[in-house]
């Protein structure tokens, strides 16, 4: 079975494919650690969250509240460290307990950003506090290819991968990013969150058409 067409076979929310139509989905919005409470006391009518998986991995605190939350509600997780356009080898132990948490919460999307965000020199490991662009070449789209499968492949499912802000553009680049996002899309069965604001941000900083994005061949897996 290819990874865009996994779907869940459970009694709980079903795994949706990264590209199909998710209208019906509704409007959400970004929930954060503080107003974990104030959601689950007040149930507000909100058709889905989304959360940063990164807080929900390890703390038990934490997690037991989301549980509660996906009980109520559809949850999208949001994450900012899997380093796709890193070098570094992919951290499966991230993946694995990336994994858990999904199987747990049947969250309807899984998404993930197109950066790099830790560097290895030698045997030691930076990470960084910035989604760090990457060049957009046919290298770096088969490098991000090989990484997502290896990610789609380990969760059982297809994930989804954000256009970052920008203040910096490479001359090594090919291609617009536009285009970068679709073919990897098109080659992963991976699907395209979109940042509006971030590709306003780049439109303002470098001066890139925002709407080139949804130009794109491949747009449609937005």
């Amino acid at each position: 079975m290819k990874n865009s067409e996994m779907t869940a076979t459970n009694d709980s929310k079903p795994i949706i494919n990264a590209h199909e139509d998710n209208e019906n989905l509704g409007v959400g919005i970004g929930l954060r650690i503080p107003h974990l409470k104030h959601v689950l006391d007040n149930k507000p009518s909100v058709p889905w969250f989304e959360v940063h998986s990164c807080n929900f991995l390890k703390n038990s605190l934490n997690k037991q509240l989301l549980y509660r939350i996906a009980d109520n509600y559809s949850v999208s997780l949001h994450g900012v460290s899997l380093n796709l356009g890193g070098v570094s080898p992919i951290d499966t132990e991230y993946v694995t307990a990336l994994k858990h948490l999904a199987e747990d919460i049947k969250p309807v999307l899984i998404s993930e950003h197109a950066c790099f965000t830790a560097h290895t020199a030698g045997q030691q490991t930076h990470f960084f506090h910035d989604l760090l662009p990457i060049p957009y070449t046919l290298d770096a789209v088969n490098h991000f290819c090989q990484r997502i499968s290896q990610v789609q492949e380990l969760l059982n499912r297809p994930i989804l991968i954000e256009n970052i802000s920008r203040y910096y553009q490479y001359s090594e680049s090919e291609m617009s990013e536009g285009n970068f996002l679709a073919e990897v899309a098109k080659r992963t069965g991976c699907g395209i969150l979109l940042d509006i604001n971030n590709a306003y941000v780049n439109q303002v900083n470098l001066n890139i058409d925002a709407t080139s994005l949804f130009k794109a061949e491949g747009s449609p897996r937005i």
